[in-house]
């Protein structure tokens, strides 16, 4: 009898990258004009240095530099994202099913 993993396959992706400028005002990084592709893996968000990242009525949770901050959702509309100064960028890794 063959037996296959429940989570042995998995199907063909390609990636999905967008960046953006922080400053230290709050920006909502799937609005018009950020990154506002789709992911199906969810994104994973990296930056330099230090970051917040939060909803709209606070950033409360500091990400270290060189750290990953997962999203496990298929947009980043909602996620809001600013530093304590500087203008680091910020960079959103997804990936997309093939059809």
């Amino acid at each position: 009898m063959q037996t296959i993993e429940v989570d042995s396959y998995v199907p063909t992706r390609t990636p999905v990258q967008g960046s953006k400028a922080l400053s230290t005002t709050a920006v909502n990084l799937g609005a018009a004009g950020n990154i506002t592709a789709k992911s199906d893996t969810g994104w994973e968000l990296w930056c330099a240095v230090a970051w917040l990242v939060g909803d709209s009525t606070g950033q409360l949770r500091t990400v270290a530099a060189n750290e990953a901050f997962y999203v496990p959702s298929c947009s980043l509309a909602g996620w809001y994202a600013k530093v304590a100064s500087g203008t680091p960028t910020l960079v959103a890794t997804g990936a997309r099913k093939v059809s």
